[in-house]
């Protein structure tokens, strides 16, 4: 009832906007069914409408719900597989785009789809709020903004500071402009909103530090810090406290204390509501950072200026502190005669935190100390070896580690003459530590002992799979491959670099499982010392695969094609890594047929469907191959593959009741441009004129499926206009996808800042202005994003872009919408190798770039153009009559695109562990430094931790000679011998293909195949003259290791009526020819030669026993009507 009273009043007293929002409120509240719901929500936007003074009768969207509402009982015609007799209703025969728009835009709301509402935002507005739109985009980059401000503007204006924003639909850029058209409308900043704010800060970048050993990064993260404080303080925005705290930390971690800027710090902290410096007892006021800030400003800078920020007895007291801590002598206020004494009395042996954590090979080793109340200093430095204690050790190196007995390179003791209550600083500079390895040096006073664990470069490992197992780099810490004086040790064996400075580690034997071994990296320093570290190696068994996949099409498999081409694509896998066709042995490939009689056949490759031949039911394809495993064996494949089937077999479907038209869609170009047509035909290939069809149709534009009642015209075509938008086609129950195009896009890019080409996406538009490229977080402003792509050959190029996130927006002709995610990193250097690209502190395993391909037809040619090829490559083109079944691409492309992420190295840290009170351990370790050096215990002999070389066995193989007879599935020493792997369709779960139309003998033009076309300088001409007359469907598909792509293009003929030129039909006097339709019982048409009749009933069907039947029989040729 209120939901009429409401329409009421928008109708007749639209003026009534208080009463309405009265009521609305009321059914807010209440819980409706949902079309209820639905009609509550249309009334809502229909108030919103009207409060910005926009005047409407009736929406079109209300007016639809209304119609279905009231047609509730309503059932529409069904529709049978006979000509409509006069009694039934007439059907138009023709489908215009303006039909399919009309039903699409009367929808539902809740059906719509975010690519609806980008197509046209200020259309879309017209007939929705804009709150409404807002909620179904869901991208950025969209032209939000005057939505957004009509949105606002149907709220109070003490509903704009919560009011949402819709952020995840806005750039930076667009956010700016939003903020400025507030403030100038509402006198709101929207900087004063967190989650506006929040976002929008992400404009300059992570002020976190993700590299702590390289300096270019702490500059970089300063350079964010700084950025993001001007920001604050240009737009006077509260919070900059949290950004100069994040800044002082920053500069606090590299052991730099700027005073101005702690200030500044501090008068920005004062200024919330929150601060408080009072305090109730000492230092209570000071969070971790202020005490260590003070205590590094103090005593060389004065305590006054900081006396308003903290309480004053808290900053007397760090002062006078600091003061006593360095030697000076004063008049304490806060500090009593005891707690000096205390002071005095305090020992203190600590390695500073600031101490540098990373070492690159050549880097100067500096250790600094804060040392009070120490007279003498005994510090030692120790090398450990690394090889010895990873051989023993799975854990790391940690400072926990037990030296006691082992011998020292160096040592020395320092003597001081300091006041004991005076703090200072001393720095250890250790030039001995000069090449990659792992020391400790000790530190022992007063029964008190430090330790700093010196890590001096490091090896990184990087791995990869082969043919010949998993290959090995090693880097060092600065990313550069390490090219020789480096091994492998692992389990007992020692693997080198081969040629390509890489090592090789086999796989496990086959029927083996995945195992983690303890690997030891080693590189030799010197003749007598070896650096190691340990990685962990996941090692799988060897295991082969056998793929196939391949294609027939349904429109060769007819009956008097002589050339019916087969397209098989063989792919063998080795693990995860393409094993070539070439290494097969014993290849056999075999195609099975199997005709409407349920004969089955073997042929090879090509087959040949005589004149006499059966229709085909199904052709199936299998392959066998050997392969010589890497201990010797020689193992067995085999794949499997379904080309073709059809459910459809006239021989089994006698009822003439059960008979139903075929139908097939095909394109011809009218005045309109290209157009769809359905044809409908009979068995024999007759036309259907008159037959009623369903036509459902899948939009771009709506989650909905639209039904159309059309009829057939006297050539038995229904038209369906151009399909603009159109995914998906339904005709009585046969179903066509429409399919245009398939590209090789890499969906996430990690690249590095001095990349020249930071991305390549293939030309999927020609437009530059369909790319959409938006910045997520950027650390240095990017005057125009758009001067970041170009067109070059067959791609859009993206170069130029600083280090942050990105992602690019584009959509291809079938509506299909590509993210591409790019991240773009820092990168001190790069080095380019055979299978990895290094940028210092990461590096990236290389993969193919994506391959392109530009097809253009013109008058009788069509030009091909590959971009990105491998020598490897094969392009195929499929020619055809009709557009359904055009499934080729999708029948050979790969399942898998691997893609290879960023490989962070991080680095190794060096360790520092201070307040060891181990005074018996040092006596010990005195006394033991008195005692004769006559080896006891675990003490090493000269020189220190060197040890001898550990034995390394050699490598052998067994392998089994591959002899004729000789059975490999045996048992072999008791071991399993080899077995047929699994294909792998049974490894992985492919989507199941597409079922094709059935095959029909009332083909005229046979399909043509034309497979792996000579491509020159990646570019090849396909003569289309034979088709100039009744025009084709050609597909082309494009293979490459690893990536496909395809592209689905009309070549349009000079003739209207293509059917006539595509479908032959039978007349009775070739069908009763024995020698191209001989079988036992065969439906026809009464027809003649001359002149073909439709069939307007079943009295016009007849069956005809052969004449083999009737003299079996012992009778004459009888015609049996039915």
């Amino acid at each position: 009832m209120l939901h009429s009273i409401i329409l009421y009043y928008q109708v007749y007293e639209p003026e009534s906007l208080e009463k309405q929002k009265e009521l609305l409120d009321i059914l807010e509240e209440r819980r409706l069914s949902y079309d209820l719901r639905e009609l509550r929500d249309m009334l809502k936007a229909r108030y919103e409408l009207l409060l910005q003074g926009v005047h409407e009768d009736v929406t079109p969207e209300l007016s639809s719900y209304l119609e279905r509402i009231l047609n509730l009982d309503f059932d529409p015609d069904e529709y049978s597989y006979r000509r409509k007799t006069k009694s039934q209703k007439t059907y138009p025969t023709r489908l215009e785009e303006s039909d399919i728009l009309k039903v699409v835009l009367d929808d539902s709301l809740s059906h719509y789809t975010s690519y609806f509402f980008e197509q046209d935002l200020s259309s879309a507005n017209a007939k929705f709020s804009p709150k409404t739109i807002l909620e179904h985009l869901d991208r950025k980059g969209l032209n939000v903004v005057p939505l957004i401000m009509q949105y606002l503007g149907t709220l109070e204006q003490k509903q704009i500071p919560t009011a949402s924003l819709f952020l995840n639909l806005l750039t930076f850029d667009a956010m700016e402009e939003l903020r400025s058209q507030v403030k100038s409308k509402y006198s709101f900043d929207l900087y004063t909103r967190s989650d506006f704010l929040n976002t929008y800060i992400g404009r300059f970048g992570n002020p976190e530090r993700s590299e702590k050993s390289d300096e270019a990064d702490f500059e970089r993260a300063k350079r964010v810090c700084m950025r993001r404080i001007e920001f604050y303080k240009k737009n006077k925005i509260s919070g900059i406290a949290n950004e100069f705290e994040q800044l002082l930390e920053l500069l606090r971690s590299h052991r730099e204390y700027d005073k101005e800027l702690y200030l500044d710090y501090l008068e920005a902290r004062s200024a919330t509501e929150t601060w408080d410096k009072e305090t109730k007892s000492y230092d209570l006021s000071m969070y971790p950072l202020d005490r260590d800030y003070l205590e590094h400003l103090f005593p060389q800078e004065s305590p006054k200026p900081f006396y308003r920020y903290f309480d004053s007895r808290s900053v007397t007291r760090s002062y006078e502190k600091a003061c006593l801590l360095s030697g000076q002598s004063i008049q304490c206020q806060e500090y009593t005669d005891q707690q000096i004494a205390d002071l005095r009395d305090q020992v203190r042996l600590r390695i500073l935190e600031g101490n540098k954590e990373c070492y690159r090979v050549g880097d100067e080793v500096s250790v600094s100390l804060e040392l009070k109340n120490v007279d003498v200093l005994e510090w030692k430095l120790f090398e450990l070896n690394t090889r010895v204690y990873y051989e023993k050790n799975s854990s790391p190196i940690s400072t926990t580690i037990d030296l006691d007995g082992l011998r020292p390179i160096t040592s020395g003791i320092m003597h001081y003459h300091l006041p004991a209550i005076q703090r200072h600083i001393e720095t250890f500079i250790f030039p001995t530590i000069n090449h990659r390895g792992c020391c400790a040096v000790d530190f022992f006073a007063k029964g008190q002992s430090s330790r700093f664990l010196v890590n001096m470069g490091q090896l990184n490992v990087l791995v990869r799979e082969s043919l010949s197992g998993l290959m090995l780099t090693v880097l060092d810490e600065q990313g550069e491959r390490k090219e020789s004086n480096v091994y492998v040790l692992l389990d007992g064996r020692k693997y080198e670099l081969n040629d390509h400075h890489e090592i090789a580690i086999p796989y496990l034997p086959p029927g083996s499982s995945r195992q983690t071994f303890k690997a030891l990296v080693c590189e030799e320093i010197e003749a007598d010392w070896v650096y190691t570290e340990k990685c962990d190696l996941s090692i799988p068994a060897e295991s082969f695969a056998l793929e196939l996949k391949g294609d027939v099409d349904n429109e060769a498999l007819v009956r008097g094609n002589e050339n019916c081409q087969v397209l098989l694509r063989v792919s063998a896998m080795l693990n995860e890594t393409p094993f070539p066709n070439s290494l097969l042995q014993d290849v056999s490939i075999t195609l099975s047929m199997k005709d409407m009689d349920d004969i089955a056949s073997e042929v090879t490759v090509k087959p040949v469907l005589k004149d006499d031949a059966e229709p085909i039911q199904s052709v199936k394809a299998s392959i066998t191959a050997s392969v010589v495993t890497n201990n010797g064996v020689k193992k067995q494949l085999s794949a499997s593959l379904d080309l073709y089937s059809t459910d459809y077999n006239p021989k089994r479907n006698l009822n003439i009741e059960e008979v139903k038209p075929s139908y097939s869609l095909f394109r011809k170009r009218t005045s309109q441009g290209v157009e769809f047509f359905v044809y409908a035909s009979g068995p024999a290939g007759e036309p259907y004129p008159s037959l009623p069809v369903s036509v459902k149709l899948n939009h771009l534009y709506s989650t909905s499926t639209f039904r159309f009642s059309l009829e057939t015209d006297e050539k038995g075509e229904v038209s369906l206009g151009l399909l603009r938008n159109i995914t998906r086609i339904d005709v009585n129950g046969t179903v066509f996808p429409l399919h245009f195009e398939t590209f090789n896009v890499k969906k996430n890019w990690e690249v590095a800042e001095n990349e020249k080409v930071q991305a390549l996406i293939p030309l999927i538009s020609d437009d530059l202005n369909d790319y959409m490229l938006i910045c997520e977080s950027s650390e240095d402003e990017i005057e125009s994003l758009q001067s970041c792509l170009a067109r070059v050959d067959g791609y859009v190029l993206i170069h130029n872009l600083k280090p942050g996130k990105y992602v690019l927006y584009v959509r291809d002709r079938n509506g299909t919408l590509y993210t591409i995610r790019i991240s773009v990193y820092h990168a001190s250097k790069m080095n380019i190798t055979e299978h990895y690209a290094f940028f210092g502190s990461w590096a990236r395993q290389l993969s193919n770039a994506p391959i392109s391909m530009i097809c253009t037809p013109n008058d009788q040619h069509l030009t091909i153009q590959l971009y990105g090829a491998t020598p490897s490559a094969h392009v195929h083109v499929l020619l055809k009559s009709f557009y359904e079944s055009l499934m080729l691409g999708n029948h050979i492309r790969d399942l898998s695109n691997p893609s290879y992420a960023r490989i962070k190295l991080d680095p190794v840290s060096s360790l520092i562990v201070n307040d060891r009170e181990l005074p018996e351990e040092y006596d010990y370790i005195q006394g033991r430094k008195r005692a004769n050096r006559t080896l006891p215990g675990n003490m090493l002999p000269p020189p220190g931790l060197l040890m001898n070389p550990i034995k390394v066995d050699e490598t052998t193989t067994k392998a089994k000679e591959a002899s004729a007879g000789t059975n490999f599935a045996e048992k072999h020493e008791e071991r399993p011998g080899a077995c047929v792997s699994k294909t792998r369709d049974e490894l992985d779960v492919a989507p199941k293909d597409m079922k094709q139309r059935d095959s029909r003998e009332t083909i005229r033009v046979f399909s043509r195949l034309l497979p792996n076309i000579q491509m020159v300088d990646g570019k090849a001409e396909i003569d289309l003259s034979d088709y100039k007359e009744n025009g084709c469907e050609v597909e082309v598909v494009a293979v490459d290791e690893g990536r496909f792509l395809d592209t689905v293009l009309f070549y349009s003929g000079s003739e209207d009526d293509r059917v006539s030129l595509m479908v032959q039909q039978q007349a009775l006097e070739e069908s009763l020819d024995p020698s191209k339709n001989y079988t036992e019982e065969k439906r026809i048409s009464v027809v003649t030669a001359e002149e073909p009749l439709s069939i307007d009933s079943k009295s016009e069907m007849q069956v005809l026993a052969s004449l083999e039947d009737n003299e079996r029989k012992g009778k004459d040729a009888i015609v049996q009507q039915i």
